[in-house]
């Protein structure tokens, strides 16, 4: 959850390459990716896909959850792969490696903030 007790929203648009072997795939946590894992997880909306994707990556996901984060990643450039595919992938990337990707993936899906003005950057109010 946020401060302000909310789940975290994705941004669902950034790009992420990750390399396996001599390969290279593309991850990208976009709506397609979140509306597989809204499946996987058996929820019936985003905020709650998103609160549990969040929660994962706080308390520990199984490897079902991990392979199933990765493969929704590759849905949007990589339609064609299986789950099984994606565990061949896990096979050369190691439960580290799956790890690594899926946590740069969702990085790259995080809003940014950094154009946003915070509050402490106006001029202090006449008083």
């Amino acid at each position: 959850m946020s401060a302000n007790g909310a789940a975290p929203r994705l941004a669902l648009a950034a790009d992420r390459q990750i390399s396996v072997g001599e390969k290279s795939y593309t991850l990208r946590f976009s709506v397609r990716a979140m509306a597989a894992l809204q499946e996987h997880f058996g929820l019936h909306n985003l905020n709650d896909t998103a609160a549990k994707v969040y929660g994962l990556a706080k308390s520990g996901a199984s490897l079902d959850d991990l392979v199933a984060l990765l493969w929704a990643g590759l849905r949007t450039h990589h339609p064609a792969m299986s789950k099984q595919n994606v565990l061949d992938l896990v096979d050369d990337l190691g439960v580290d490696g799956l790890q690594l990707a899926i946590i740069e993936g969702l990085a790259a899906a995080a809003p940014d903030h950094s154009s946003r003005k915070e509050t402490t950057d106006r001029p202090p109010v006449p008083g």
